[in-house]
């Protein structure tokens, strides 16, 4: 019960006095942390949406030193993740529709942590167009 009623003061002295015991240290490291924590993130991080009138499957969108096995995405849908390319890349983007397999061959550009994004759009047409922006970071 001691030990309860002493933290509780020491709660209640911070509130009061609005100060508490944290050392420039830990603030810093704090601030050094943050960043990381709200998904300032150096990777590319890549949009992809179905524009097509017909569900794809098999999607898998690669580049150099990532794959990423997106699976089904139905018309009108989309998906956001983020890359780890090794290097410098482009995108390439492979899915099956109506028993017939499509690929992108390589589109876009991106780098390791650049923090750039990628859109990319499979068309109604079943083409992919893909714009890259600039680093946001």
């Amino acid at each position: 019960m001691i030990k309860y009623k002493t933290t509780l003061t020491k709660i209640v002295n911070v509130i009061r006095n609005g100060r508490d015991r944290w050392s420039p240290g830990r603030w810093l490291g704090l601030v050094g942390v943050l960043p990381g924590l709200v998904g300032c993130s150096g990777s590319p991080e890549v949009e992809l949406r179905n524009d097509s009138p017909q569900t794809v499957s098999n999607l898998v969108v690669s580049g150099t030193g990532f794959t990423e096995r997106i699976g089904t995405v139905r018309a009108g849908e989309g998906r956001r993740f983020r890359v780890r390319p090794t290097g410098e890349s482009g995108v390439r983007i492979e899915f099956e529709v109506g028993g017939r397999r499509v690929d992108s061959g390589s589109l876009g550009y991106v780098e390791p942590r650049v923090g750039s994004r990628i859109r990319a759009v499979i068309g109604t047409d079943l083409e992919v167009r893909v714009s890259d922006s600039p680093s946001r970071y």
